[in-house]
């Protein structure tokens, strides 16, 4: 924190100081954890009450079923293939199919290594360690780049292990059937870790550069002129909410303009139905509702195996938990605007919100954009009564 404040890095300052928090509440020191997060609250960094509610390292209970859920497919993405990151753009069906899959290939790899790791003291060390650093990334979304302290007792395990048959240890099972297995799975391992992986490396250096200068070149088309400064941002549709936080800081750490604040009318990655009732009223009707549960396209009779959306999905809940349902005629105050839930989907979520405004829309406190073509363009707002749709823009 001292190395890296937040007057020097407006994002890793704001990480790392959200980190001293968790010290701090562990450690019983309340009074300086508070004052903390009530300024991380103050300034753009990724905590909210919201997030602060869905935070696993409040919930224990629901850390252990991430554990459940998460932890073996980070373990075949350590070991095997596919990469765990795959995971977050998988529909349900076909993410169970990947963690059964993930299930298997660990007993697979658990049955080969068992007599190494029950005969030798540093087999136990590698293992644990592994095991252990696996755990706390399981809290968040799976991706390979949280796996460097797993990788290191998942690479010395195998490294081990490997060594083991060539230099006939006294571990090694005498079992036809265990060593013809083990040559099959060690060549494959190998493959995979000393071709593949330093092949698919620069790969995914290259696709994640050119995933950020599209996102900032996405974001550069937000206004950037002083009056921004005193606005309201109202968003009628997002790639992803939980990215405005991305941006916010990006341009606050480089100085330019950020809004006063920011107001998204539909969930990630949704098309909906914006109809205006008088000067200051919005009934927004998104395709599919709000907090829409992951695997949701209302937009196709038959949901793809893959899409962009079911993650945008998955960040929303970091917003608002499944667990924590809205109902009916439940409102939301905020400075710009009233939000009134008034009407259910069938499943219980919400299928239309009412955005009561404390100004005429047209006033100049309101800077109203639309994302589409991969650039924000300022949004139209219909007249009373009439009825306006908004894209997707995430087709």
């Amino acid at each position: 924190v001292e190395v890296y404040p937040v007057s020097y890095d407006a994002l890793a300052g704001a990480d790392y100081l959200q980190q001293l928090v968790y010290i701090y509440t562990h450690a019983g020191e309340h009074e300086k954890a508070i004052d903390n997060l009530e300024y991380l609250l103050s300034i753009p960094s990724n905590v909210s009450v919201p997030v602060l509610r869905n935070d696993p390292a409040y919930d224990p209970l629901r850390f252990i079923v991430r554990v459940a859920g998460n932890g073996p497919i980070l373990l075949l993405g350590q070991w095997g293939l596919p990469p765990s990151d795959i995971s977050t753009f998988l529909s349900p069906s076909f993410l169970r199919l990947h963690w059964f899959g993930a299930i298997g290939f660990l007993a697979l790899i658990g049955i080969l290594i068992h007599p190494l790791v029950a005969r030798e003291p540093m087999a136990r060390f590698w293992c644990a360690g592994m095991v252990l650093s696996t755990m706390p990334v399981c809290a968040i979304f799976t991706s390979d780049r949280l796996l460097m302290y797993p990788g290191l007792g998942a690479m010395g395990l195998l490294a081990q292990w490997l060594s083991g048959p060539r230099y006939n240890a006294n571990w090694v099972p005498s079992a036809r059937w265990w060593r013809r297995t083990a040559r099959v799975c060690g060549f494959a391992l190998l493959g995979i870790h000393l071709i593949f992986a330093p092949l698919h490396f620069p790969f995914a250096a290259v696709v994640m550069k050119f995933v950020g200068q599209s996102l900032n070149t996405f974001y550069d088309t937000l206004p950037d002129d002083q009056a921004f400064a005193q606005q309201t941002a109202v968003f009628a549709n997002s790639p992803a909410c939980i990215a405005d936080t991305l941006w916010i800081q990006a341009r606050w750490a480089d100085g330019r303009t950020i809004p006063r604040s920011t107001l998204n009318l539909s969930p990630s990655g949704a098309a909906a139905s914006i109809t205006r009732i008088d000067e200051r009223t919005l009934v927004v009707r998104p395709h599919g509702g709000y907090l829409q549960p992951r695997g949701l396209h209302a937009d196709s009779e038959t949901p793809p195996p893959m899409s962009f959306r079911y993650q945008a999905q998955l960040l929303d809940m970091v917003v608002r938990s499944e667990a924590r349902p809205m109902h009916l005629h439940e409102t939301v105050d905020l400075p710009a605007v009233t939000i009134e839930i008034t009407e259910l989907t069938e499943d219980g979520r919400p299928a239309e919100a009412t955005f009561r405004f404390r100004v005429p829309l047209e006033d100049a406190s309101l800077r109203w954009l639309v994302a589409k073509d991969l650039r924000y363009d300022p949004f139209i707002v219909p007249g009373v009564g009439e009825t306006v749709e908004v894209p997707s823009p995430l087709r």
